[in-house]
């Protein structure tokens, strides 16, 4: 497992830069056997943040056979509340400046605290497989969570260290979140292959950013569309270009034009650009295109990971094309809600029904043609339009959500635009941009009087055709 001591000497290798202090792999591995080995294994919600509090915490927690529920620090505490109330965290670890009732503290590092559940003793044990939980919308506070055991997370690990054909001599930066499964892979894949990685809190969109790549020699770059999408007029540096040596994109779908401009500005400087395509289920890789591949099969995802397989349900399919089933080591035991599910074992068994429509040409290439399940990706975030429109609807607005990647449209009959546009804006922690609201003098129903989703989809993409 990449989160224990290896024994041929590369623990003592540089792998966390923080500023001006560097830890070796040794030194963050002590800090972390400090925080956990005294404790009896338990869940352990940690408030993530681009931190070395939140790394140590989490590689900790993976060493002693603890749970780490990874949440976003930025939820508001109404949300946070929640979701520690669902899945009776026994601890804690959160800033400083952040606290909970019903947890009293036990130990600090830096700027954190640990804390212990003091309220109720008597939760269930959470299964003997279960190794991680991440939240399958880590931005909107829904409690639903992606239930990984260790083979998971090992096996999709050392895949993606495989094809990335990492090593000791790669360095990372932490760019995406890690209570985000995409950002908590590249960390991942860097501690597999000893590599190393720079905390950074400055955003892609700033010169500091890219003055860290060129100063501190950082070797992969990885980002979500709505990053690239950013990025399409800066003109990188040849310093910049020097310096990197592997580009990955994931976390949606990156237009054929910019990824093809992409392709096109890193090979010509010897950096490898691969397109990457999975889900949380997945721990979270599916599937990725090779530079190699990128021009002849534009347009692809690439072919599954070499330790999965991929094929198209029998079900609802039209001619070639139908929902992409995976089957890998990789595929997650299945979901929670709450405490007591915790105790569930392996509901997926391998084989993962990703929700999403594709067809598979005869060299084994993806294509991914749309979504089955109403589950759209905000700046690279996985956002359940069920949820939202839930909570909106709890609001009093007789709203309906439909969406599509980066954009979220909201559907009512009565003449209140403006303010479910500001409540939308209120519970959600997304740019104002992604929401676009319009007023139907009646919603569009399916024979059953159920909401027409399709038919409300519709008629938002026409009117922004």
């Amino acid at each position: 497992m990449f989160w224990l001591n290896c024994a041929d000497g590369r623990d003592e290798l540089p792998f966390l830069i923080d500023g001006d202090e560097t830890l070796s792999y040794a030194q963050l591995f002590q800090s972390s056997d400090d925080l956990f080995s005294s404790y009896k294994r338990g869940v352990v919600a940690i408030l993530c943040g681009r931190n070395r509090e939140t790394i140590t915490a989490y590689i900790g927690a993976l060493r002693h056979r603890h749970i780490p529920l990874l949440l976003n620090n930025d939820l508001p505490d109404k949300q946070l509340y929640n979701l520690l109330s669902l899945y009776k965290a026994d601890y804690l670890f959160a800033p400083s400046d952040r606290s909970f009732h019903a947890y009293a503290a036990v130990s600090a590092y830096h700027s954190y605290t640990l804390s212990e559940y003091v309220t109720d003793k008597t939760v269930p044990a959470p299964h003997s497989d279960l190794a991680m939980l991440i939240p399958t919308s880590g931005s909107t506070g829904d409690p639903k969570c992606v239930r990984l055991s260790h083979r998971n997370i090992e096996s999709c690990t050392q895949s993606i260290i495989t094809y990335l054909s990492l090593d000791s001599q790669r360095r990372a930066v932490s760019l995406l979140p890690l209570h985000y499964s995409y950002g908590l892979s590249v960390l991942n894949s860097i501690v597999g292959a000893r590599g190393s990685y720079l905390l950074s809190l400055h955003s892609p969109l700033t010169r500091s950013f890219w003055a860290d790549i060129v100063n501190f020699g950082v070797t992969d770059f990885s980002a979500v569309p709505f990053i690239f999408e950013s990025l399409k007029r800066m003109r990188f540096s040849e310093e910049i270009l020097s310096s990197l040596k592997v580009v990955t994109q994931a976390g949606g779908r990156l237009t054929p034009s910019l990824t093809s401009h992409f392709q096109s500005l890193f090979s010509q400087h010897g950096i490898r650009y691969f397109t990457m395509y999975g889900q949380t289920e997945a721990s979270p890789r599916i599937a990725y295109l090779r530079p190699e591949d990128a021009v002849r099969k534009a347009g692809s995802v690439g072919k599954a990971l070499d330790i999965g397989s991929v094929s198209i349900s029998s079900e609802q399919r039209v001619e070639d094309e139908g929902e992409l089933i995976y089957s890998g080591p990789n595929v997650c035991l299945g979901y929670a809600n709450n405490r007591d599910d915790l105790a569930k074992g392996d509901d997926f068994c391998g084989v993962l029904h990703t929700g999403d429509l594709a067809r598979i040409d005869n060299e084994g290439f993806i294509f991914i043609t749309g979504r089955l399940k109403r589950v759209v990706k905000v700046n690279g975030v996985s956002v359940n339009l069920d949820f939202i429109q839930s909570r909106l609807q709890d609001l009093g607005y007789a709203v309906y959500v439909v969406g599509v990647d980066d954009r979220v449209y909201l559907a009512v009959e009565a003449d209140e635009i403006a303010p479910v546009l500001n409540s939308a804006k209120t519970e959600f922690d997304f740019h104002g941009t992604v929401w676009q609201a319009k007023q139907f003098e009646a919603i569009p129903r399916t024979a059953a009087g159920k909401p027409d989703y399709v038919s409300l989809q519709a008629a938002f993409m026409k009117d922004h055709r």
